[in-house]
C-alpha cells in the first residue's frame, strides 16, 4: 500500500493490525487507488472495522462483480461499511443478496420512512399474485431486506429513533396484513 494508506491504516482500531493489513491488501488489490483510499477512510470511522473488513472480503470472494460495482459507488460503499459494522445477521443477508444495496440507492427510499400502506404495496408487488398463501421464505426475505434498509437509515442518521420504531411497526403490520389476506 502507499504510505498515505499505511498511515491511515495505523489509525484504524483493528484487533490484529498485521492480519488486517494483509486482508485489506488482498481485498482492495484490484481496485483503483481512489476506491482503496475511500475504503480506508470509511473503515477508520466505523464502529467495528474488523467486521467491516471481513464482510468486504467475503463480498469480494462470493460476488466479485457486485463487489466491484458496489465499491465504485461512494453511496453503496458507505452503506456497506455502515451495515457490515453494525449487524452480522443483516450483513450475512446482504452477502446472499448484494443487489439490495443497489436497490436502496436506485429507489431513493433511504431518505424517508415508509408507511404500512407503502410496505403493503411493495410486498404485494414483490410476491406477484395474492391468490395463494404467501410463502414464508418470501415474507422473511422481504422483512430482512427492509430491516436492512431501516438499520441503514438509523445508523447513517437518516432517521430518528421514533421514525425507526414506527417504520419497524409499519413493516410488521404490512407483512401481517398481506399474510392474513393470503390465508
Amino acid at each position: 500500500m502507499s504510505s498515505p494508506g499505511a498511515s491511515l491504516l495505523e489509525q484504524i482500531g483493528f484487533r490484529d493490525r498485521t492480519s488486517a493489513a494483509r486482508r485489506l491488501e488482498s481485498t482492495v488489490e484490484t481496485l483503483p487507488p481512489a476506491v482503496r483510499t475511500r475504503i480506508e477512510v470509511l473503515m477508520a470511522g466505523v464502529a467495528d472495522p474488523d467486521s467491516t473488513l471481513y464482510y468486504l472480503d467475503a463480498l469480494r470472494a462470493r460476488h466479485p462483480d457486485a463487489f466491484l460495482r458496489l465499491t465504485h459507488s461512494n453511496t453503496c460503499l458507505q452503506y456497506l461499511a455502515a451495515l457490515f459494522s453494525s449487524s452480522r445477521f443483516l450483513s450475512d443477508e446482504v452477502l446472499q443478496h448484494p443487489g439490495w444495496i443497489d436497490e436502496f440507492v436506485d429507489t431513493g427510499l433511504m431518505h424517508r420512512a415508509l408507511s404500512a400502506a407503502e410496505y403493503t404495496v411493495l410486498l404485494t408487488a414483490s410476491l406477484g399474485s395474492l391468490e395463494a398463501t404467501p410463502a414464508p421464505l418470501a415474507l422473511a426475505l422481504f422483512r430482512r431486506k427492509h430491516l436492512t434498509r431501516i438499520l441503514l437509515r438509523d445508523v447513517l442518521g437518516y432517521a430518528l429513533l421514533a421514525e425507526v420504531t414506527a417504520e419497524i411497526s409499519a413493516l410488521a403490520d404490512a407483512i401481517l396484513e398481506v399474510a392474513v389476506r393470503g390465508i
